[in-house]
């Protein structure tokens, strides 16, 4: 995998997210919770342009959106 660490940071940030919240909730809540949790772990992010989701993650000054 290209990305090993950084996935296993997402999938973790993801796995508190709803573990958190618990399911059932609008999906538009774990975005912006997700978002959250990963500037709560150091990463930074920054609006999406698609609006597909509610953040881009950024790392090592390279964008991961």
């Amino acid at each position: 995998m290209i990305h090993e660490n950084l996935s296993g940071e997402i999938i973790g940030a993801a796995m508190t997210v709803l573990n958190t919240l618990k399911p059932g909730l609008d999906e538009k809540l774990y975005e912006k919770a997700l978002c959250i949790e990963l500037e709560a772990d150091g990463h930074s992010n920054t609006p999406s342009s698609n609006g597909n989701a509610s953040c881009v993650l950024v790392t090592k000054n390279k964008d991961h959106g």
